[in-house]
């Protein structure tokens, strides 16, 4: 209500100076997730890796270097690519983790400790995608995968990206193969072999910065998981600007959002590269 109110002002004083209401874009890049956190923090991980063999803040084959972000809904490991799959299956089991991911050289492996440590291998090749279910269905996509095959949109075990974004946008674990991929690939410059999401509630980082938050009266708000209610944005327009590109799909990526108006927006969500 405040930031609608603030817009509401400024194009009301806007259009006092220059008899113009200008038109408006208002959009989120993902959602929040809102409930008093629990946390798991930097040292347990780094004690969960070293109970099974590795070796945190070290370099060479065995070690693992632990990347925190902020007290946030997600995180990352770097390790020996090769061992990559190794640490994922690792850092699921940690208190509070809901889905890691270990890269490997055609896509990655997906864990999730559900009543058992569940697991499925992602496989990508140009914009196509494979969800092959090693044990049980972590990502819970293997409903969405029948459906898109009874369509005749799955052929020889591979979906195109579009189809998949169409199909998985509202799941738990909305249009997941694609980010997951990209965060491995080139959203970041130096990306990770080890992504691991947090569960609905959690939080992952430095002991420091949740002390922090403490203080202030705890932690109440956070985003960063795979999840839909960390993921899910919002988008609205004044009357009458809405384009066609928004009216052609129920869900869109962040970067086509501002596609419409790429050479007025500075931003790099509106570059589809950045």
């Amino acid at each position: 209500e405040d930031v609608c109110a603030a817009v509401v002002a400024v194009r009301d004083e806007h259009e006092y100076r220059t008899g113009v209401k200008p038109g408006v874009v208002v959009c989120s890049d993902h959602g929040m997730s809102f409930a008093r956190m629990k946390h798991l923090d930097t040292r347990e991980l780094a004690d969960r890796l070293r109970s099974a063999g590795f070796r945190p803040g070290d370099p060479g084959p065995d070690g693992a270097m632990l990347i925190a972000y902020g007290d946030v809904g997600g995180g990352a490991v770097y390790c020996e690519p090769s061992r990559a799959v190794e640490v994922a299956a690792v850092v699921a089991d940690a208190s509070g983790v809901d889905i890691a991911f270990g890269r490997d050289d055609e896509g990655c492996t997906a864990f999730a400790r559900r009543n058992e440590l569940e697991s499925a291998r992602i496989l990508w090749r140009d914009d196509r995608y494979s969800y092959r279910p090693i044990h049980g269905d972590p990502l819970g996509y293997l409903r969405t995968w029948e459906a898109l095959r009874t369509d005749g949109r799955v052929n020889d075990d591979w979906a195109h990206d579009t189809d998949l974004f169409a199909a998985t946008w509202s799941e738990t674990y909305p249009d997941a193969l694609a980010r997951v991929r990209h965060g491995m690939e080139n959203i970041v410059r130096r990306p990770a072999p080890v992504l691991f999401s947090m569960k609905p509630t959690w939080t992952y980082g430095p002991p420091l910065t949740h002390l922090g938050a403490e203080i202030i009266g705890g932690q109440e708000a956070t985003h960063g998981a795979l999840g839909s209610d960390e993921s899910l944005g919002l988008a609205v327009c004044t009357e009458g600007d809405e384009p066609e590109v928004w009216r052609a799909a129920p869900a869109l990526r962040p970067h086509e959002v501002l596609r419409p108006w790429r050479e007025l927006v500075r931003a790099g969500a509106a570059s589809h590269s950045r």
